[in-house]
C-alpha cells in the first residue's frame, strides 16, 4: 500500500539513486507499521528518513519520535539524514546504509547455515552464497567475466535522476 502520491524530494531521489547503484533493493514512500517511511529495504529491516525544513516543527519532531519508536521496537534500522546531509556528504550516507545492509545478510546467512551445516563444509556455502549475493547486487550474471560486465555498464546507463524510472 503506497502512503505518498506527492512529489518526492530532490535530497531523496538523490538517496535513492545511490542505493540503486550499490544495488540495493527498496521500496519508497509505502506505510510500514501504520506510518510512511520515506525508504524502506525490506530485506534487511532498514527504515530510511529524509528530512527537510518540515521536520524542524515541534510537532513534527514529536511523530518522528513515534514513528522511530515504534520502528526501533518493531525490530528495524532506522536512518535519519537531512537534505544537507545528502546533498553534502551523500558518500557518508550511503556508506552507513550500505555497510549495515551487509552485515545484516552476513549475520542472517551464517544464522541460517550454522544449523545445518558443519566445519569447512559450512564456511565454503557460506562463501559461495555471499559471492553470488554480490554479483546480483551489483548485476554481475552468471559466468560472466569483470570485463564483460565493465563493458556492459557502459551501455546505455542514464545518469540523470529525473530520466530514472522507479
Amino acid at each position: 500500500m503506497k502512503g505518498f502520491t506527492g512529489e518526492i524530494p530532490k535530497a531523496q531521489r538523490i538517496l535513492a539513486k545511490g542505493l540503486r547503484k550499490a544495488g540495493i533493493e527498496f521500496e519508497e514512500n509505502c506505510i510500514c507499521e501504520g506510518y510512511e517511511a520515506d525508504i524502506l529495504i525490506c530485506h534487511a529491516n532498514v527504515i530510511i528518513e529524509v528530512d527537510g525544513l518540515y521536520h524542524l516543527s515541534k510537532s513534527q519532531r514529536e511523530v518522528d519520535l513515534k514513528k522511530t519508536a515504534l520502528w526501533e521496537r518493531k525490530g528495524y534500522r532506522v536512518f535519519r539524514f537531512t537534505n544537507r546531509q545528502i546533498q553534502e556528504d551523500l558518500t557518508r550516507c550511503l556508506h552507513q546504509v550500505v555497510n549495515w545492509v551487509d552485515n545484516y545478510r552476513r549475520i542472517k546467512l551464517d544464522k541460517e547455515f550454522s544449523h545445518n551445516l558443519s566445519g569447512d563444509k559450512k564456511l565454503r556455502t557460506l562463501r559461495q552464497n555471499l559471492i553470488r549475493q554480490e554479483c546480483q547486487a551489483k548485476g554481475i550474471r552468471h559466468g560472466e567475466s569483470i570485463e564483460a560486465f565493465f563493458l556492459r555498464q557502459g551501455q546505455g546507463t542514464d545518469d540523470e535522476i529525473d530520466g530514472e524510472g522507479r
